[in-house]
């Protein structure tokens, strides 16, 4: 989540906006609460994330996000490259967790799946997880 929200604020530090402050991170992971959905597998956005989406910022500010920018910073939870980290996406590990277990297992595992942590709350999360795991299987 903090690699996301951390994504996020250098996302837009690139359009003009200013988080550095430990305040400002705050404002920055209440925008990715408020506004963030996480794309479809492949990155595509469906119809839910058509327009533009606004939030006010604590100056008064309105920051407004296209869909694309409102799933940019989440793509790095499948695919870490993006924030330069070497590693595999959260579905990756799923699969490959799961691949180590029981060939007998692994059907009931799969559909025993829980989901915990803010950033699997964001719409479309579960969704993502489960079509990029899917098509590992």
């Amino acid at each position: 989540g903090r690699d996301v929200t951390e994504y996020l604020a250098l996302l837009l530090r690139r359009s003009g906006y200013n988080f550095d402050t430990s305040a400002g991170l705050d404002t920055v992971r209440r925008i990715k609460e408020t506004l963030c959905e996480v794309a479809q597998a492949g990155g595509r956005t469906d119809s839910r994330m058509q327009g533009v989406r606004s939030y006010t910022l604590p100056d008064g500010r309105t920051l407004e996000a296209s869909g694309s920018e409102r799933t940019q910073a989440l793509e790095a939870l499948f695919d870490p490259s993006l924030i330069g980290v070497e590693g595999f996406g959260v579905h990756e590990l799923l699969h490959h967790a799961l691949r180590k277990c029981d060939l007998d297992v692994r059907k009931t595992l799969y559909a025993q799946v829980v989901l915990c942590g803010g950033s699997t709350l964001l719409p479309g999360f579960g969704d993502r997880l489960l079509a990029e795991t899917r098509r590992l299987a």
